[in-house]
């Protein structure tokens, strides 16, 4: 049994960049996306550092292309981006944290609104126990049009600490959760050690007002 839980948001927490955006290029280029999708996937990535976006709307777009495309197929494409345009922009600070939890024997456990098919090769680089994330219901091994329910963002990350916060039997007050997006404040505010990462102004005026850590990852 672990003695605590370390929770990681993924996208300018871990990665300098966005998982989504990156992912989006590659399945375009492969043909699984709309041309278009690369100017909604530049605008998101972009609006989504100044005011909050509909994730659900965006990711339902997204797995209505994808839709009757193989998992098996879908998860090559995430490795080449995790390969490509994914590993090389890993904080090198970030991943010190993990292996220090890890050494720890925490349980180290990723929560991301980043897509399934490029984080699922993360979770495995790093050596995390599992990951949460988006995407698509998988019947017979396809895609379908159906998004995973409920959506790993903003209040939703709540669900997914609690139930494994539940199911390892460590008590939210005893985790760890590292995130850089004041849409995470709702978790931020459930557990016991609170860590913001390369905040923007408002999320660092808002941890200093609570006195959480702030953490700066180049």
């Amino acid at each position: 049994m672990p003695s605590s839980i370390a929770f990681f948001d993924v996208d300018h927490t871990l990665v300098d960049g966005n998982s989504g955006y990156y992912s989006s290029i590659r399945l375009v280029r492969r043909g699984v996306l709309k041309r278009r999708r690369v100017l909604q996937a530049v605008y998101y990535s972009l609006a989504s550092l100044l005011f909050p976006q509909d994730v659900k709307k965006i990711y339902q777009i997204a797995i209505d292309d994808m839709a009757g495309w193989p998992l098996d197929k879908i998860l090559e494409i995430g490795n080449e981006c995790f390969e490509k345009d994914i590993k090389k922009r890993l904080f090198p600070d970030g991943l010190k944290k993990i292996k220090e939890h890890q050494k720890r024997g925490d349980r180290v456990v990723l929560l991301s609104s980043g897509p399934y098919m490029t984080l699922y090769h993360l979770r495995a680089y790093l050596k995390a126990d599992t990951a949460y994330t988006m995407g698509p219901i998988i019947e017979g091994g396809v895609l379908t049009d159906t998004l995973h329910l409920p959506i790993c963002h903003a209040e939703g990350k709540i669900h997914f600490a609690e139930l494994e916060a539940r199911k390892h039997h460590v008590p939210l007050k005893k985790c760890f959760f590292y995130t850089d997006h004041i849409s995470d404040i709702p978790l931020l505010e459930k557990v016991g050690h609170p860590v913001v990462v390369n905040p923007n102004r408002k999320l660092a005026r808002f941890a200093e007002k609570h006195g959480w850590k702030i953490l700066r990852w180049s």
